[in-house]
């Protein structure tokens, strides 16, 4: 698992923004964000595709 810095969140659910770290969240499909005596932590479950390319051969996304 790698844990990086949590500088900012953005959500607007009207104007579709989705941000960490003011980069789009991509494949994201649970948040948790907690707030306890250490400060703010925020748990991302995702998902992510792996494909292998076949040669001479090039394969779409899923």
């Amino acid at each position: 698992m790698e844990i990086k810095e949590l500088r900012s969140i953005h959500i607007d659910l009207e104007k579709k923004i989705y941000e960490i770290n003011g980069e789009p969240m991509r494949c994201v499909r649970k948040l948790n964000l907690v707030l306890d005596a250490e400060g703010w932590s925020l748990r991302i479950s995702k998902d992510e595709w792996l494909v292998s390319v076949v040669l001479g051969q090039e394969r779409e996304e899923p």
